[in-house]
C-alpha cells in the first residue's frame, strides 16, 4: 500500500494525531446523571467516576426495592448485608464475598452502608452545596449509602480524591429519596 517510508511515516503520524485527538475528546466527554428530583447533573467521565455513578444508581434501585419488599429502609447489619450482597453479586456476576465492618460502615467491594437517622431531617440541597465534613476522606471510587432505617436514604460517590463527586456546578452529586408512607407492591 505504501511504497516508501516517508509515506508510511506520514500516515503513522496522521494516525497518531487522530488517536490523540480522539483520546482527548473521550476523556473530556460528559456523563449525564439524573438525580431523584429529575434535575440533570453532569460530571467529567474518567478515573472510574462513570462506574461510580452507575453504582450509585444501582444502590438507589436496591434501596427502593428493599423498602418495597420490607416496608422500611435497612436498619440492621443483616439488612445491610442483604443490600451489599445484592449489589456486589451484580457487580461481579454472581461472585459471593462476606461484608465486613469498618467503623460505622458495613463494607463490601466499593459499597459502604450505615444507619444514620439524621438523613430523614436533612436539606438535600444544603448537602449538595456544602457536603458534611464526614463526606471527605472515603476510599476513592466508593459508593456510600446512608439509611435512616425508616423511609429515607442518601447516596453519594467518592471520587479518587475521597471527596464527593461534583457536578458541573461544583455541587456534590447526592441521590436523596424519601419513600412514601406505604410501600407499593
Amino acid at each position: 500500500m505504501f511504497t516508501n517510508s516517508k509515506m508510511l511515516l506520514g500516515a503513522l503520524a496522521l494516525a497518531l494525531t487522530w488517536t490523540c485527538t480522539s483520546t482527548i475528546s473521550i476523556s473530556t466527554s460528559i456523563s449525564t446523571f439524573t438525580n431523584t428530583n429529575g434535575a440533570l447533573a453532569q460530571t467529567p467521565q474518567g478515573f472510574g467516576q462513570g462506574q461510580v455513578l452507575d453504582n450509585m444508581k444501582a444502590a438507589s434501585t436496591a434501596m427502593k426495592a428493599f423498602y418495597k419488599e420490607h416496608g422500611n429502609m435497612p436498619a440492621s447489619q443483616a439488612d445491610f448485608d442483604i443490600i451489599l450482597q445484592g449489589l456486589y453479586s451484580d457487580e461481579l456476576s454472581g461472585s459471593r464475598t462476606q461484608a465486613v465492618t469498618n467503623g460505622a460502615y458495613r463494607v463490601l467491594g466499593d459499597y459502604r452502608i450505615t444507619l444514620d437517622p439524621s438523613v430523614a431531617n436533612i436539606d438535600p440541597e444544603m448537602w449538595r452545596k456544602n457536603p458534611p465534613e464526614r463526606f471527605n476522606g472515603m476510599p476513592g471510587n466508593s459508593v456510600i449509602i446512608l439509611s435512616d432505617g425508616i423511609k429515607t436514604f442518601a447516596i453519594w460517590g467518592a471520587a479518587l480524591s475521597g471527596n464527593p463527586i461534583l457536578d458541573a456546578n461544583n455541587r456534590a452529586l447526592i441521590i436523596y429519596k424519601r419513600m412514601p408512607d406505604e410501600p407499593t407492591n
